[in-house]
């Protein structure tokens, strides 16, 4: 009996640490930032089961950024359940622009919107 209670379950690992699960926008122009876990999650999942994966972060990110701060998670769902959850962490650490960086953003950014009006 045992043996087939557990046959109906299958150890997985649906979150890998330091696997990319999202990207981040940031402010003034600069490159996405990509999110990753902060560790793994192995647990015992149903077989046959569907799993599903959320993933919950900010679309934009406000600067500065600090490498392996938290900006989100993803959780890992079975039958509605919250089966586990691990934080995303930033990639790589951002800075925010000096005074010249942004006003020179703001400039290209006035000058394309301008364009648009002759087009």
């Amino acid at each position: 009996m045992l043996d087939w209670g557990f046959s109906r379950y299958v150890r997985s690992q649906p979150v890998v640490k330091a696997r990319a699960y999202a990207e981040a926008k940031l402010a003034y122009g600069r490159h996405a930032l990509e999110l990753v876990a902060a560790g793994s999650l192995a647990a015992p999942l149903r077989a046959g089961v569907p799993v599903v994966r959320k993933i919950v972060f900010p679309d934009v990110v406000s600067l500065p950024v600090s490498g392996g701060q938290s900006l989100g998670q993803v959780r890992i769902y079975q039958r509605g359940r919250l089966v586990g959850a691990v934080p995303l962490i930033a990639s790589r650490s951002v800075k925010r622009p000096g005074m010249a960086g942004r006003v020179g953003w703001y400039t290209r950014r006035t000058l394309s919107h301008m364009a648009g009006w002759f087009s």
